[in-house]
């Protein structure tokens, strides 16, 4: 906590004059409570300080910030806008996040190839992540028949990635849980 409060006396001078770097580091200290009280208003407010300068990775928090109602009223559509200016404007993690919604339909409609593009955008300024998911998306899969030993029908997939890594991830409702328990991940953020 200790060097996140000296973060906060350090930053918050520097977000007052007007600092998009420090104004965005300063949100991200009140969204994550770090060295403060957790404050979403306050994020927020930063966040759009930071965003109206043209700082895209504050703008993908922005549009995250709508999306999920937090320090906002919540809205999908200027969530959506947000992001799509921040992607556009080259943030990997903007992309990455859209390719997330697409691939999941969480606020937009389910859209595989919509979300390859996003990956694969995210992918190309080498986000580590995009490219995972990408290799997961052009892998065949090989469906499992094997059933648990407490009889309960599943719908297992393996996938096999490069270097014979070997994924196992168990379908429900058509969404693995490693893809659900990222997008859960990304309230976190």
């Amino acid at each position: 906590t200790e060097i996140y409060t000296l973060s906060l006396h350090d930053a918050l001078p520097i977000s007052e004059k007007g600092s998009a770097s420090a104004q965005r580091e300063l949100a991200t200290l009140y969204r994550s409570g770090l060295g403060v009280p957790r404050d979403d208003t306050q994020a927020f407010i930063w966040y759009r300080h930071a965003a109206d300068q043209g700082d895209v990775d504050a703008e993908a928090m922005l549009g995250y910030s709508y999306l999920e109602g937090r320090g906002v009223t919540q809205s999908a559509e200027t969530g959506l806008q947000w992001l799509r200016q921040s992607a556009n404007a080259g943030s990997a993690e903007a992309q990455y996040i859209l390719g997330l919604l697409y691939q999941n339909g969480r606020w937009v409609d389910t859209d595989t190839d919509e979300a390859k593009n996003w990956f694969q955008r995210a992918a190309s300024l080498g986000y580590a992540r995009a490219q995972d998911r990408l290799a997961n998306m052009t892998i065949p899969t090989v469906a499992s028949t094997a059933q648990p030993t407490n009889s309960q029908p599943t719908n297992t997939s393996v996938m096999v990635q490069p270097a014979g890594r070997v994924v196992t991830a168990t379908l429900a409702n058509n969404r693995s849980e490693e893809h659900t328990s990222e997008l859960q991940s990304l309230r976190h953020l």
